[in-house]
């Protein structure tokens, strides 16, 4: 199989592709759940996938779960060196044809782990619209030793493209989700109900998403005290957990907002189930690479 590369030559491509992807995040949030997908996608379709993570980290767990190979790193900050040291021992050890990166901490290690290794053609997924090119450290990181880059939507092509980054290597795939998990989904508003002792017919306002600031829950939150005003039974409910909670719980306190009427979740497993429970979901973000809470 060949395909031609942006300067017209053409590479040879396996008929089975060996990857390593590589994460540095210690959550389970909506870019993990990507690489998990893709793993598994590349996987079912007989390709060879394994995981550089965090050890104890969300994304690692559920990847073992799925029977994927999981190389466990610490990995402290971008030019962590015994990181480096140990990817590079990791990717000397392995045959691998890509090395796809996944985290802006990731592109780094990953790259000049890759380079000083010499193991693998170097893939970096972009998620987020914000960070391109802020320095000139940033501009020369998305300049040099990357040999594409998958934009999660046009929003962040354009990010990328402004940073200095050549068209050519730049590719839209869009995020995707697993409609599986949305098959046979029993209806659990009677469940939810009870247990956040929401009456039988009070409309109920959900949103889910990390509480971080891009998502800007904090608007989700004045809205709340908006809407009671003229709509006193209704009730509303936040789905996730992050580094702003307890500031956003201390927002809805200030705002007289009690459990009653706003309820914090924290982190659930059941999201699909409590969509069900939910008459109108709310998105709130003030920035999104592409927003698969929304699909």
């Amino acid at each position: 199989m060949c395909s031609q590369t942006a300067r017209g030559r053409h590479l040879t491509v396996p008929d089975i592709l060996r990857t390593v992807h590589i994460n540095t995040e210690r959550t389970f949030r909506g870019g993990e759940r990507q690489v998990l997908l893709l793993m598994r996608g590349l996987i079912e379709r007989g390709h060879e996938a394994s995981l550089i993570a965090q050890p104890r980290c969300g994304l690692a767990e559920r990847a073992e779960e799925a029977g994927i190979t999981v190389h466990k790193i610490r990995m402290r900050f971008e030019f962590d060196p015994l990181a480096l040291a140990l990817i590079c021992a990791k990717l000397r050890g392995l045959e691998c044809d890509i090395v796809h990166m996944h985290t802006g901490h990731a592109h780094t290690l990953g790259v000049v782990s890759s380079l000083l290794s010499g193991r693998g053609r170097r893939i970096v997924s972009r998620r987020v619209v914000s960070g391109v090119g802020a320095s000139w450290l940033s501009r020369l990181k998305y300049r040099r030793g990357v040999n594409r880059y998958i934009a999660i939507s046009e929003a962040v092509k354009k990010k990328l493209l402004e940073a200095g980054v050549a068209p050519a290597r730049v590719s839209v795939v869009n995020s995707c989700i697993d409609l599986s998990r949305f098959e046979g989904v029993p209806d659990a508003s009677k469940g939810l109900r009870r247990e956040l002792s929401i009456p039988e017919g009070a409309p109920v306002v959900g949103a889910v998403g990390a509480l971080v600031p891009p998502k800007g829950f904090h608007h989700f939150i004045d809205a709340v005290s908006m809407v009671v005003q003229r709509v006193p039974q209704a009730r509303f409910v936040l789905v996730g957990d992050g580094e702003l909670r307890q500031e956003l719980e201390h927002r809805a306190a200030a705002l007289g907002l009690g459990r009653d009427t706003l309820a914090f979740t924290g982190w659930r497993d059941d999201v699909p189930e409590l969509l069900t429970s939910f008459d109108v979901l709310v998105s709130s973000s003030i920035e999104e690479g592409l927003g698969t809470s929304v699909l």
